[in-house]
């Protein structure tokens, strides 16, 4: 781990990682999602949620999560979820501002909020691609842009297909 073109991040936020359980986030992600969406794009989005008494982040967060499949887990709900996500994505905003390090915060909590696979759990890497994806929905709803499919993204019906999770 941590060879090639990953970037070593070691952050921590109290406010993420009382959400995501830990107290330091040490992320392996790919560079090429860094690029991809930019913090002014989440910001953006954020603010226009939370913005005069709007809706808040959680019921598009909660859409994303329904979107990568998260309803087949069965508990906790999207619903349920996605106010503990809307926490990260707040911290990431008004604290850290590291994209990448909200991306893992939402890995974290969705390997938490994941089914036991044979009493353990898989490593937190295993859930980027679907915290990747929660990210990308979410912004992308906010332009009204999101594309019918998940693309080339595994999303959570592809994490626990790659994980042999029935």
């Amino acid at each position: 781990m941590g060879g090639g073109d990953m970037p070593l991040q070691i952050t921590a936020s109290h406010r993420a990682s009382a959400v995501a359980g830990a107290l330091c986030f040490v992320t392996y992600v790919s560079p090429d999602f860094a690029s991809m969406l930019s913090f002014a794009a989440l910001k953006d989005r954020y603010q226009a949620d939370t913005y005069m008494g709007g809706p808040g982040a959680a019921p598009s967060l909660a859409l994303a999560l329904e979107r990568i499949g998260w309803r087949a887990v069965r508990d906790p709900s999207p619903e349920e979820l996605s106010g503990d996500l809307a926490l990260l994505v707040d911290a990431c905003v008004h604290e850290h501002r590291r994209v990448l390090d909200l991306t893992y915060g939402i890995a974290t909590t969705l390997r938490h909020a994941g089914p036991l696979l044979d009493g353990s759990l898989p490593p937190i890497e295993a859930y980027l691609p679907a915290a990747e994806e929660v990210l990308r929905l979410y912004v992308a709803h906010g332009r009204g842009d999101v594309p019918g499919g998940a693309g080339e993204s595994l999303g959570m019906a592809g994490v626990l297909r790659e994980l042999d999770v029935d």
